[in-house]
């Protein structure tokens, strides 16, 4: 059974508080605190606190536990993490070396906090280590550890060893402690079990020794089971949740739920849900407009993302004139009539001028009434009576080969389709017209029909017309492509159907279409060759007669300022057919090319002077 995990004693002449402050923050929250440290108060030395030791009243015989680091020994206890989650900043054990003045000898505390009991089949270590020296502060705790035989000795005087625990969260659940600690004496370090008055028996702490674990059972009379002391300090991670006052609205009107803020804590993102979610503009946000139809008690879910829960209510009462005095729209046939009922109020007042709680109408048309209760809190609606009524066919006009369309009546009746089915919506695999006849409450009928045309996967294709560098590209795809994406080869696009792109230089480029439609698409990429603009080799003349030619024709240049020049002739695919060169060529080149074994068409001259590139069409007859 485990001990209280609270206790209250009076502190009289305690020269510390059980508080603590860490880095200049505020004070940090008791989450726990696994005392007491004493249990006589001012009764010691200089008016100290006494952790006594009931030798005499109970035979006891174990003033401390072993916990030193250097011998591996640790000691244990349990603690229960309350409502949803902690975040622990920090935990305080204690501990004495005998012989030590006030001033502490601790010099390191190492601990590690475990999801069961330690060493147990299966338990893990959620945070620490055994081998981190997590001490940041350490001091005498106003209490020395006693028998009650030697009141007044100053031999043991109990330190308060604070380890700072950045990052440690607890979510609710029952979690173990260990602890080992190291000092600059030669004795212990020592931990001092809790100390509640009048009790031998005070917790269910174990201690383990070398690689053992063991209850931490005194070693007198009866060997009572012990507990051990330790604070821990933080936050509760749990959030709150409000949902505001009370309030009432008329019929029509709004109201604002949730305070503000509707919810406040927890850990991350917090999620809202309210019920019932009738009347509300958001069930899912902090503070939803409501505009219920009758009194309603809403409740606020507040959730924070570990899955923590918490609830508020609200009570928002409605006047006696509802908030929505019709129904929907409505239709009627023209031999049909339907009543109009505004509900319950203390005086009506219609658009044809009745002042009854009914109206019988058999015209189409807008009718609208106004309600006052008793209180004169009023509201106001209209309802628009048609007739015929429309009904229509929702669902994709384009058949994908292969796919099935599903095509809804867009009202609500009996329905019957061209097919023979009967249900609201139909799936249609193969083109052609499909109508529906709906039937409404009223025994009305409409008429639709929904034309679906095949829509092949399109097959891109393109021509292109080129005038120097500027070029006209032509879509010529089938499917009837519903969006188109060029790549020009130079790092330029366009979604145009049939653009026209400018290139900065001559050179080849694979252009490339790619064709999109609700069924797929299609990409395809032609090279194409782009001849540059007379004279961007510089300074020169190229002069290519005839052209076009028959046979064999003739490449003049001049005007190069220096250098080799390199003359290839090739095709549209870039296949080279004949190539001249000249080591220099400032005085002029000059050069028949035989042609006469190439096949008609259009070719290309690509001349190079140094770095500089010029290219000339041809055609041969």
């Amino acid at each position: 059974m485990r001990l209280p995990l609270r206790f209250t004693l009076q502190l009289a002449k305690l020269a510390f508080t059980g508080l603590l402050c860490l880095g200049g923050a505020a004070q940090a929250q008791i989450l726990h605190d696994n005392g007491p440290i004493f249990n006589s108060a001012g009764t010691g030395s200089g008016g100290a606190n006494e952790s006594v030791l009931y030798t005499t009243t109970f035979g006891m015989g174990t003033i401390g536990f072993g916990h030193q680091n250097t011998a591996f020994n640790h000691v244990a206890d349990d603690f229960d993490v309350t409502g949803c989650a902690w975040r622990i900043d920090s935990i305080v054990f204690f501990g004495y070396q005998t012989n030590s003045p006030v001033t502490s000898t601790f010099t390191g505390v190492y601990f590690r906090v475990w999801d069961s009991i330690p060493d147990a089949a299966g338990a893990a270590v959620v945070y620490g280590d055994s081998t981190t020296n997590r001490l940041s502060a350490t001091r005498w705790s106003g209490a020395y550890r006693i028998t009650e035989t030697t009141t007044g000795n100053t031999a043991r005087p109990i330190m308060r060893n604070v380890c700072a625990t950045p990052g440690l969260i607890l979510n609710s659940g029952n979690f173990w402690i260990d602890w080992t600690s190291t000092g600059s004496l030669g004795s212990g370090p020592w931990a001092p079990p809790r100390t509640p008055a009048g009790v031998a028996v005070t917790g269910n702490g174990r201690q383990r020794t070398g690689n053992t674990w063991n209850p931490a059972l005194d070693g007198g009379t009866g060997t009572p089971a012990q507990g051990f002391p330790f604070i821990v300090y933080g936050a509760s991670l749990a959030p709150t949740a409000d949902a505001g006052p009370d309030a009432g609205i008329c019929p029509g009107n709004t109201a604002m739920l949730g305070g503000s803020p509707a919810g406040s804590g927890g850990q991350g993102p917090l999620t809202y849900s309210w019920s019932p979610s009738i009347g509300l503009s958001d069930s899912t946000i902090g503070q939803p407009m409501a505009s219920p139809n009758a009194n309603t008690t809403y409740v606020l879910t507040v959730t924070d993302s570990t899955g923590c829960v918490v609830m508020d209510t609200v009570n928002l009462t409605v006047g006696t004139v509802p908030t929505s005095l019709l129904p929907g729209d409505t239709t009627i046939c023209s031999t049909s009539s339907i009543t109009l009922d505004a509900g319950p109020a203390s005086s009506y007042l219609w658009s044809t001028g009745d002042t009854s709680q009914t109206i019988t109408v058999n015209m189409a048309g807008v009718y609208s009434v106004e309600a006052l209760d008793a209180q004169g809190c009023g509201a106001a609606d209209t309802i628009v009576v048609s007739n015929p009524f429309g009904v229509s066919i929702s669902g994709d006009t384009l058949l994908c080969t292969g796919a099935a369309n599903t095509l809804t009546a867009t009202v609500t009746g009996s329905y019957l389709w061209s097919n023979g089915d009967t249900a609201q919506s139909i799936s249609v695999n193969t083109a052609g017209t499909y109508s529906v006849s709906v039937t409404d409450i009223y025994g009305c009928t409409s008429n639709a029909d929904l034309t679906i045309v095949a829509s092949p996967t399109p097959t891109a294709s393109f021509s292109f017309f080129d005038n120097g560098l500027a070029y006209s590209f032509t879509d010529q795809s089938t499917g009837s492509p519903a969006s188109w994406s060029w790549s020009f080869g130079d790092g330029g696009s366009s979604v145009q159907q049939s653009p026209q792109h400018t290139y900065a230089a001559s050179g080849a480029y694979t252009v490339t279409l790619l064709v999109s439609n609700v069924c797929g698409t299609d990409t395809f990429s032609q090279v194409i060759t782009v001849v540059g603009i007379e004279g961007s080799i510089a300074g020169s003349n190229i002069d290519i007669a005839p052209n076009p030619a028959s046979g064999s024709f003739n490449i003049e240049v001049t005007g190069l300022e220096s250098g080799a020049l390199d003359i290839e002739l090739i095709d549209l695919q870039g296949k080279l057919h004949a190539s001249y060169h000249a080591e220099d060529a400032s005085n002029g080149f000059q050069q028949v090319v035989d042609a006469s074994r190439l096949a008609p068409g259009t070719y290309f001259v690509r001349l190079r002077n140094n770095e500089l590139v010029e290219m000339r069409k041809v055609v041969l007859k």
